[in-house]
């Protein structure tokens, strides 16, 4: 991912990078800016290698420099929400710790995570339920069956699914509003439960 200084406010509909946030000494000024740049209801979108824990600060051979990049799973869910990201979605997840460990290394987990978040200014930080659902009515141009928003979230075309407050407001206000029925909010009932 390249410099974004270049670019004016609130004008990017999606960002879609493959393993390049970690390589960036500073991750928070990247993802503050890709937040900064993306529209309302714009999208980032990326896969890169995350740990189970921190990593220990060291010198590292060149060949051996990625794992050593790979951001702690709460440290990067922070930056995010720092950056103005308060919903990051898990899409997938790939244990690749046999690709990655070493003999510094061999007591953590690496995961190839592929990740979502939506520039939304009314996402709550938590998964509310406002007794809501969504229904994927589908798209004229393709013929989609099925839409994974996230590893929880998965819709198969016509089929009414119980959704939390977040979940409404993406498929509503994102790209993927004009694939999708979302009831209004109703009464709060407290956190969504799966």
């Amino acid at each position: 991912m390249s410099d974004l200084s270049c670019i004016e406010d609130n004008t990017i509909d999606v960002i879609v990078s493959a393993a390049s946030i970690n390589s960036h000494a500073d991750k928070r000024k990247i993802l503050s800016e890709c937040h900064r740049v993306l529209r309302e209801g714009g999208e980032i979108y990326f896969s890169d290698v995350f740990c189970n824990k921190r990593l220990p600060v060291t010198d590292v051979d060149p060949e051996l420099k990625i794992r050593y990049e790979s951001i702690y799973t709460e440290d990067f869910r922070r930056l995010m929400n720092r950056a103005g990201f308060e919903d990051v979605r898990i899409i997938t997840r790939e244990d690749v710790s046999e690709s990655f460990c070493d003999s510094e290394t061999r007591d953590r987990q690496f995961f190839l995570v592929t990740v979502r978040s939506f520039k939304i200014a009314t996402l709550e930080d938590r998964l509310e339920n406002y007794g809501q659902e969504a229904t994927f009515v589908g798209n004229t141009k393709k013929n989609w069956k099925t839409v994974v928003l996230d590893d929880q979230n998965i819709f198969s075309k016509g089929c009414n699914v119980p959704v939390d407050g977040n979940t409404a407001e993406i498929l509503a206000r994102s790209r993927f509003g004009q694939y999708f029925k979302v009831t209004p909010k109703g009464a709060h009932t407290g956190l969504f439960v799966i």
